[in-house]
């Protein structure tokens, strides 16, 4: 049986291992210059058949965009197109998303800005699961490869002139602070490839929780009671430029019923912790976290009264979120706990099922 300790250990080598996603990537190198299609400046346009989800849709997007920027291009997607003034793109990538069995197919269109002839074209199709994103990275290596001269051409092109997104007066009184008068200077908002290309956020956000935890006893536990009843809630603040680490705090309700050889009480287990938690923000997101704190056990007997005591607890898991729009989501997780109540150690594994917001 694993302890407290290695299981800690056990669920951050899953959680990497899960997270390492083995399709192309492309390092950033200290220089944007250095990237490959440095400066280039794409539209990425999407649309989609009627019975393709939403989530699938901004999934592509999303992957097609994180890889292309990956290699220094400005990526500007069609429905922000109308944000810029004076908006002058290198190439125009189209993606139509339909559903063909239980997958989606995608049909790529590279063009020069205003044409209808394609530069070059491309289509894949790729079930939708957990290898999503990763399938759409290989299909923008394939694509890059056919239009390789095309694209780098236009990074050649911007080498002196580099893209500039200018938002207009009114987008840019709109992203003004309250209160505070802007200058000309303020409304021009000027992207190099690699600050349009980085695609995420500084500031922190809260997301809370709330499920079932079941807690099946193992060990010696086991032979005082049985499944226990559990409910799950937490508290936390995301962290990071990619919020992928978040602080908070966690507790728990587990009630069940524990039998001794001579009698038998009503057991009450409320752990309190503070949690840390690694996580990711795509459609399906491996997450690793770990909990330490204390727990108020109570054991009610009708004879022998009631007995409190607050004992240390800790936990550790790992799970799958999948993330919706809105910043919900519902997340699975497998963790182990322990409650040390003197040289009685009360251990569990619980199956936890949640529903995330974020806010």
């Amino acid at each position: 049986m694993l302890s407290a300790r290695g299981f800690v250990t056990f669920a951050f080598l899953c959680f990497i291992a899960t997270a390492t996603v083995p399709g192309q990537q492309v390092d950033s190198p200290d220089n944007p210059a250095d990237l490959p299609y440095a400066g280039a400046l794409i539209v990425l346009s999407t649309d989609s058949a009627p019975d393709v989800s939403p989530v699938v849709a901004r999934v592509i997007a999303s992957a097609a965009r994180d890889y292309l920027e990956q290699l220094g291009i400005v990526v500007v997607e069609g429905h922000e197109v109308s944000r810029y003034q004076n908006f002058s793109p290198d190439l125009e990538l189209n993606a139509f998303i339909e559903l063909v069995d239980d997958g989606a197919h995608v049909h790529y269109a590279l063009s020069l800005p205003g044409s209808n002839a394609a530069l070059t074209e491309l289509d894949y199709s790729q079930s939708v699961g957990l290898n999503l994103n990763r399938a759409v990275a290989e299909s923008m290596g394939v694509l890059l490869e056919q239009a390789d001269q095309f694209v780098s051409a236009a990074a050649a092109g911007r080498t002196d002139n580099p893209a500039q997104l200018e938002l207009r007066p009114t987008e840019a009184a709109a992203v003004a602070e309250p209160g505070v008068e802007t200058t000309p200077e303020d409304e021009q908002q000027v992207q190099t490839p690699m600050s349009a290309a980085t695609g995420t956020t500084t500031n922190a956000r809260v997301e809370v929780a709330a499920g079932l935890a079941p807690l099946f006893p193992v060990g010696n536990s086991a032979d005082y009671f049985a499944a226990a009843f559990g409910a799950d809630v937490r508290a936390a603040v995301m962290l990071g430029p990619a919020r992928n680490l978040s602080v908070g705090v966690s507790s728990r309700l587990i009630f069940s019923m524990a039998e001794g050889a001579a009698t038998i009480a009503d057991l009450l287990l409320v752990p309190i912790g503070v949690e840390i938690r690694l996580l990711g923000h795509d459609l399906f997101s491996p997450t690793a976290y770990a909990s330490g704190g204390v727990a108020i056990l109570r054991a009610v007997n009708p004879v022998l009264g009631e007995f409190i005591k607050v004992v240390p607890s800790a936990i550790a898991g790992i799970g799958m979120t999948m993330r919706f729009r809105s910043g919900f989501g519902v997340a699975a997780q497998i963790d182990f706990s322990a409650y040390f109540e003197g040289s009685t150690i009360i251990m569990g594994f619980s199956p936890v099922l949640t529903a995330n917001m974020e806010l």
